[in-house]
């Protein structure tokens, strides 16, 4: 009974990593990318009023949330950055979360 509940708790731990996405980008090429990114959410990724951090956040979250803007999932007002993202392959998404969840959110 103990080997049958042990792989039990195996498969079910490999089945959540497999369905878990890693972002695994390269933040000095993030930085090289953020270009129109920094016009919105400042050079320092800090924001404002009208534009959020992304400073500091999750890699993760950060990667779904442009991945959902690319696909046009997300509020209207992330419509904006629609014509930042049409040129932008997965790796470039990737290497953006990387380098603002690099950055302190002071």
């Amino acid at each position: 009974m103990l080997i049958r509940s042990l792989v039990f708790v195996v498969m079910f731990v490999l089945s959540v990593a497999a369905m878990t996405t890693f972002a695994a980008g390269d933040p000095a090429r993030g930085e090289e990318l953020r270009g129109e990114c920094s016009d919105c959410h400042g050079e320092d990724g800090l924001g404002d009023e009208e534009y959020p951090r992304l400073a500091g956040k999750d890699e993760n979250y950060l990667l779904e949330q442009m991945r959902l803007i690319k696909k046009g999932e997300r509020s209207e007002k992330a419509e904006m950055m629609l014509w930042f993202f049409e040129d932008l392959e997965d790796q470039d998404l990737e290497d953006l979360a990387a380098y603002y969840a690099s950055l302190e959110a002071d």
